[in-house]
Order: C-alpha cells, then structure tokens, then sequence
C-alpha cells in the first residue's frame, strides 16, 4: 500500500508560511525523529514568500510519510489548519508550530494516553521557551467543570502546538477550526471539544515553544479581540443580552487594570452570573462560585501588589480569602504554577 494511501495512528499538522530557516529544519526534523513512527505528517504551505516551500518539499522528496498541501492564496492560519485536517488519515490529530521542536518521545507518551483513556478529547503537554524564565500556561486545572467555567473568560486550554486530539470526535460532531475566529484558534476549539470529553495536560514538558516578533501570539493585542469574543460567545449563552459594561467586565475581569463599573459594578456582575446559572445550570454552580471568588481574590491581590491600590483587597468580598476552602485552593494553584515554574527551568538548563 502506498503510504499516502495508507491509514496511520497519527496525522501530524503544520502550517507554513514564511519561517526561518533554521527553526524550519529543526520542527520538522524533530517530528521525523519521532521515538514514535507511525504518523502521517501534513505540511500545509500557505504561499510563503520565503524559501520555506523548497525547505519542506526537499524533506518530502525523502520521507513519504510527508503530505504537501499548497493553498492557492495565503489563507492565513485557521483556513489552513482546516485545509490539513480535511486530508488527515490518522487516529489522532498532532498539532505542530513550524518554528517549534518536539521532544522526541513526544508523540508516543501522548499515543499511549489516549489510547489508554478513551474518555479524552485532547491531550496536551507542559511547553518551555528557551531565553525566558516564565510560564507558557501556568493556570491550568484537570477538574473538568473547573476548567469549563476558566474558558468561560479566557484561553486556559492546552498549548495549541502540543495538542494531540481524538479524530473521531471532529468527524462525529462536524468540529473544525471556527474560521472567523483568525486567532486564537485554540481557544474556540477547546470550547467546542469540551462537551464531549475531557482536556487533559501531562505534566511532562514534550515541547520547546519559541516566542519571537514575527509570531501570532508574541503580541498579546494581536489575538485578544478574537480570544474576547469567544469569551463573550458563552457569556451570551448564559446571560442573554449583556449591558456594554457588563461585556467589558467579562472581558477584564481577572486584569488588574481594568475596573470597568468599579467594585460594585464587578459584585454586581458575579450576582448576575451566579443566578443566571442557578437557572440555566450550565456549569457546576459550586465551581461557579469558588471560581469566580478565585479570580475576585486574584484580581484585588494584584491589584495591590502590582499597583498598589487597594480598593478590591479591602472589601468585605475579599475575605473569602480567609475560609480555609479557599485558602486551601489558592495555595494549591499557587504551588501548580511554582512546580511547573521549577520543571521549565530544569528544561532550560537541559537544553542549554
């Protein structure tokens, strides 16, 4: 059977426009040299004006596992990212950045989790950067109904370039990339994924994320009109119409900034939200209100800190901050993101 034609356990998805050279090679190589070598891997090149396109076709020239799909016009990221999914063969879909590099037992730890738990939609992995001491993703949580209500504001799903995902579930439910949705592409398809399995994270790092100028994300501005209305999208869903003001607290609600409607405006806004579900019971109403008490604490403690206005940390709200439910779940976090801090700086100095 000729491998273009054959069914693999794993359909690997780049885009390509125009990268450099080096980081070219090295993404692509690091999936060739896969611990795991089952794997269809579709390059879609979206009319780079570079030499990016001699880069890939020489690789394909060499490894039939490689599929070239050129697009006619530059399509820009989510239309490519579906032109490869409507070729893709595999059991699962691999996502892959062009300017990314896999770690080579990569593929096969997230193969063997999948296949072992069968109630996963996606699974991602811990990413680090080389040069810089931060976190990628730090906020993330495995408690499922947690994790839905985070995305209710924010992108706190996998990093995208990690993310290994359960094929059957896009066909089933006709799931693609949200095309209107140009960036933050990710963030839409947790949304949609999530209803149908869980959104899990191994705690290895399998993934060194490169953040430079040219990238979508380098530029937070960028990407985060499109990330608020997909943020908005399920704010609707479970309020129905929203007041300006109330869209703009959605929207910053945990940015210490931003204090759209004053603290009142802000109590109000949680008031709503928690009655509003009380009804409609789309989220765990619970987890509901330690969340949204999570990101208020959060929210005035920042503010405090970082800007030295107390308004937030000196309301009578705050003191939620004091039972030992949540105190105890503000440290957990807390350690979440020091243990995963440690782990990227044991990662830098390997790679160094």
């Amino acid at each position: 059977m000729d491998c273009q034609d054959r069914e693999p356990a794993v359909s690997v998805l780049m885009c390509v426009y125009n990268t450099k050279e080096e980081w070219l090679r090295e993404a692509i190589e690091s999936i060739l040299k896969q611990t795991f070598r089952d794997f269809q891997f579709i390059i879609v090149l979206d009319c780079p004006t570079d030499g990016s396109e001699q880069v890939v076709r020489s690789y394909a020239g060499r490894d039939d596992r490689i599929t070239v799909v050129k697009n006619e016009e530059n399509l820009g990221l989510t239309k490519s990212l579906n032109r490869g999914l409507a070729v893709a063969k595999g059991k699962y879909i691999a996502r892959m950045d062009s300017d990314d590099v896999s770690l080579p037992n990569r593929l096969e730890m997230q193969y063997r989790y999948m296949e072992a738990n069968p109630g996963t939609v996606v699974v991602g992995a811990r990413v680090f950067t080389p040069g810089l001491n931060q976190a990628v993703i730090y906020e993330w949580t495995g408690d499922q109904q947690a994790l839905k209500i985070r995305l209710l504001f924010h992108n706190y799903g996998v990093p995208h370039p990690t993310a290994f995902i359960r094929r059957s579930v896009l066909t089933d439910h006709g799931i693609t990339y949200t095309e209107w949705v140009k960036k933050s592409q990710d963030y839409k398809l947790w949304v949609d994924l999530l209803p149908y399995g869980d959104i899990i994270m191994l705690p290895d790092i399998l993934l060194m994320y490169r953040v430079h100028e040219n990238q979508i994300t380098a530029n937070p501005t960028s990407q985060r009109g499109f990330a608020h209305r997909v943020a908005l999208e399920q704010a609707e869903a479970l309020l129905g119409e929203m007041s300006e003001q109330e869209r703009l607290i959605h929207c910053w609600f945990d940015d210490p900034k931003h204090i759209e409607g004053g603290r009142k405006g802000y109590k109000a806004y949680i008031r709503r939200m928690t009655e509003a579900n009380a009804e409609k019971g789309i989220y765990d109403q619970q987890k509901l209100v330690r969340e949204l008490s999570f990101m208020w604490c959060q929210k005035a403690w920042r503010r405090a800190v970082l800007m030295h206005k107390f308004d937030f940390f000196m309301d009578p709200k705050t003191l939620v901050m004091l039972k030992p439910s949540m105190a105890r779940y503000i440290r957990q976090n807390k350690k979440a993101k020091a243990d995963y801090l440690e782990e990227i700086r044991k990662a830098q100095a390997a790679w160094e």
